[in-house]
C-alpha cells in the first residue's frame, strides 16, 4: 500500500503544484523499502532516518506506564533499540543507514535533530509532538515482510495445524 502511495505521490503532488524538490523528498523517505528514490539532500536524509525511528519511539512510549514520550529518557530508547525483539517491525538497519547517510553516530541522531535550530523545537517539544498513531511510515511493508519471513513459513510447514480448531489467522 505504501509503495502504491509513493508511486502515486508525484501525480498527486503535481496536482497541487508542489515543487519537484518536495516530490523527491516525499518519495525518498521510503528508499529501499517502498521507493527507489534515494535521499540526496540533508532534509531528505533526515526524513529517511527518522521515519523508522518514529516507529521505535512510538512503540517504546506505548510500553511506558505513562504511555507518553514526554518522560522518556534517551538511554531507555537506546536499550530498546538494542533489543531486536522489541518493535521487531522497526528496521534497525534502516535507522542505522539513515544516521550513516547523515554522517552521524546512531546515538546522536535524536539529539542532533532536537538540537538543530532549524528544527525549531526543544527535545521536550519533539517528544511532546510525537504521536505514534499519526505516523505509519512503511508499516504496511514491514507487516508484509514479517508475515512473509516469520508467519507464512510456519503456516506452510504445518498446513493442517489450524484445521478443525475453529481458529483462523487474519491480517
Amino acid at each position: 500500500m505504501a509503495r502504491r502511495a509513493l508511486q502515486k505521490a508525484p501525480e498527486l503532488l503535481a496536482e497541487i503544484g508542489a515543487d519537484e524538490a518536495l516530490v523527491h523528498a516525499v518519495c525518498s523517505h521510503g528508499w529501499g523499502e517502498c521507493s527507489d528514490v534515494e535521499p540526496v539532500h540533508q532534509m531528505e536524509k533526515v526524513l529517511f532516518a527518522v521515519d523508522e525511528l518514529t516507529g521505535l519511539i512510538g512503540a517504546a512510549a506505548l510500553m511506558r506506564p505513562s504511555k507518553s514520550v514526554q518522560d522518556m529518557e534517551l538511554s531507555s530508547l537506546r536499550k530498546k533499540f538494542k533489543d531486536k525483539k522489541f518493535a521487531a517491525g522497526c528496521s534497525r538497519e534502516t535507522i542505522t543507514q539513515g544516521a550513516q547517510l547523515l554522517g552521524w553516530e546512531l546515538n546522536d541522531l535524536l539529539e542532533r535533530i532536537a538540537a538543530d535550530p532549524a528544527f525549531g523545537l526543544s527535545r521536550q517539544e519533539v517528544f511532546r509532538h510525537l504521536d505514534p498513531a499519526a505516523y505509519i511510515g512503511c508499516c504496511p511493508q514491514q507487516v508484509e515482510r514479517f508475515l512473509d519471513q516469520q508467519v507464512r513459513p510456519v503456516l506452510d510447514r504445518y498446513p493442517d495445524a489450524l484445521q478443525g480448531t475453529g481458529a483462523e489467522i487474519t491480517v
